[in-house]
């Protein structure tokens, strides 16, 4: 039992540390920016109150203007050199190794509809959650338009969101903590729901988490089903790219469809996704 609650534990601290990594690259950032701003009009006062209004005026310029791009950057960067150090003298690697031969073409194929299969059918489920959540969805577009996804497109935003976090977390929920969590339950369906829903519960508010956990139990399962963090990458990848840059662009477009129909056909494609990667191919052509 002992040795259980030590791996639960320790599956809790990987979430952890990215929180403080991306806690650090805000600070460094907010920091750079009151001292920049200090270099140019100096502090109108000695006034305590003048100080802490320049220190918020200068967190208000990271979080509304292009060093949000920087704070991205720095976070991932920052958090995937501590994972691979992580990965290398404490988990001596397993946990992110993974055989690249199991993901053939048919592996491809079936992640791929999948994704694609949850991705419609989570877009459409979230207008059910705004009807029932209205402020908590137009909290969500704020930050999304903020954060450069939206609209207008930041490149440097949109590489962070399709490469770097699929990669960072994923090493992160995918390597070590359904590892973990696997120790201690000794039970793969509770294991990934468990790192699903820290998953979920990181992102901080009710549409991430929503949609977090979804494809959270679905990378997971790829994870398991291929043996390979390079797998789950993969399906993180195409999903973040379907949420971001394709839902974006078929929005633009002013392309209408009925949500009933949206989600069944979603769910078409999802099976047909999962299908594929329960059935083995006759003949393997691997990556």
């Amino acid at each position: 039992m002992g040795q259980k609650i030590k791996y639960f534990v320790y599956a809790l601290i990987p979430a952890i540390m990215l929180n403080i990594i991306q806690a650090f690259a805000l600070v460094l950032v907010t920091v750079y920016s009151f001292m920049e701003q200090l270099s140019k009009t100096g502090l109108p006062s000695d006034d305590p109150m003048a100080v802490s209004s320049y220190v918020l005026a200068a967190m208000n310029g990271v979080m509304n203007n292009q060093r949000i791009e920087i704070v991205l950057s720095l976070y991932l960067m920052l958090a995937l050199i501590v994972e691979l150090i992580v990965g290398y003298f404490v988990f001596k690697q397993k946990s992110l190794k993974g055989n690249i031969k199991n993901i053939n073409l048919q592996a491809v194929g079936g992640i791929t509809l999948s994704i694609i299969g949850l991705g419609i059918t989570t877009n459409f489920i979230l207008n059910i959650v705004y009807e029932v959540f209205p402020n908590a969805m137009e909290k969500y577009n704020d930050m999304m338009q903020q954060l450069g996804i939206g609209d207008d497109f930041s490149m440097i935003t949109i590489i962070c969101a399709v490469i770097g976090a699929p990669i960072v977390e994923e090493i992160c929920f995918r390597g070590f903590t359904l590892k973990l969590f696997e120790k201690s339950f000794n039970n793969f369906l509770v294991a990934n729901i468990c790192q699903a829903l820290l998953f979920g519960i990181v992102h901080g508010n009710i549409i991430q988490g929503t949609y977090a956990f979804c494809i959270g139990m679905v990378l997971g399962y790829i994870r398991k089903r291929y043996d390979s963090i390079y797998a789950s990458i993969l399906g993180h990848l195409l999903f973040n790219f379907f949420g971001t840059v394709i839902t974006t662009l078929v929005s633009g477009l002013g392309m209408g469809f009925s949500s009933i129909i949206a989600i069944f056909a979603g769910a078409a494609v999802f099976v047909l996704g999962m299908y594929l990667m329960r059935t083995k191919e006759k003949t393997s052509v691997s990556l």
